[in-house]
């Protein structure tokens, strides 16, 4: 009987620990893509911004993740993810965004870092771009912050770390591999 009281006791503890640590390593707010949001409003007055969806996640969480999924891949340096969602108002109107309103908004978010552009996509219903956030001084890849466009929404997702390991494990499989293309 005493076992099954300390069971139940470890339990609920454990769940209320998960709670607490989980709730506090996570936001459902938008407020650091706010300067961006603006930013833009700023430089396309035509068009307005409305939250659908936000989420953040910092390095408790992320660690958690990492854990309960194995060894896959090495989260530790990753500080934060965070992923923002609006709808643009008004939908279906041509809107061509071009690097420099992306490039003004981020530097308005961290101007410490040197942006630079390294992917752009532009398609008839969807244009995306990727920013890498590079810190010149210690020469780190920190940030890498994504914009995709379709007619009605704009997804922003930041993820914040010293990102370099986990590129390097991302680019492990085709190390020593660069101009070899195989057909089949």
């Amino acid at each position: 009987m005493k076992n099954n009281k300390y069971m139940a006791t470890c339990a609920r503890l454990t769940t209320v620990l998960l709670v607490i640590f989980t709730t506090g390593c996570m936001s459902f707010s938008d407020r650091h893509f706010r300067p961006v949001k603006d930013s833009l409003a700023q430089q396309m007055p035509d068009i307005r911004l409305d939250k659908e969806m936000a989420f953040s996640a910092n390095s408790g969480l992320i660690n958690l993740v990492d854990i309960l999924g194995g060894n896959e891949v090495d989260l530790d340096d990753l500080n934060r993810v965070r992923i923002a969602v609006y709808k643009v108002v008004p939908a279906n109107q041509s809107k061509r965004f071009n690097d420099v309103v992306f490039e003004m908004a981020l530097l308005a978010t961290n101007s410490e870092l040197t942006w630079e552009r390294i992917v752009r996509v532009r398609e008839e219903t969807e244009q995306l771009w990727i920013f890498a956030g590079l810190h010149e001084a210690e020469q780190r890849l920190e940030v890498l912050s994504i914009f995709t466009l379709e007619r009605d929404e704009l997804v922003l997702i930041n993820v914040d770390g010293d990102l370099g390991s986990l590129l390097q494990h991302a680019m492990a499989p085709v190390r020593g591999r660069r101009g070899v293309y195989r057909a089949g």
